[in-house]
């Protein structure tokens, strides 16, 4: 098995060991899960908002939109 990777695949792995790092330390990013996970019934729905890169709330289509991505 060949464990080595390449400058893009160590950038990424960065960029997710960063993501999960910011997770970890927020509680209420803890609770987040994806809108098929019943997240908007929780009791931490009104302390988290998903932004699309114009600065808008997501609506439901915003999720299927691939060029619609930022965090």
């Amino acid at each position: 098995m060949n464990w080595s990777i390449d400058s893009r695949q160590s950038a990424f792995l960065q960029f997710m060991k960063r993501c999960i790092e910011i997770r970890k330390r927020f509680s209420v990013l803890k609770h987040c899960f994806l809108p098929d996970d019943n997240f908007e019934h929780s009791t931490y729905h009104h302390k988290v908002s998903w932004i699309r890169p114009d600065g808008e709330e997501k609506r439901i289509e915003d999720w299927h939109n691939h060029y619609n991505q930022c965090l």
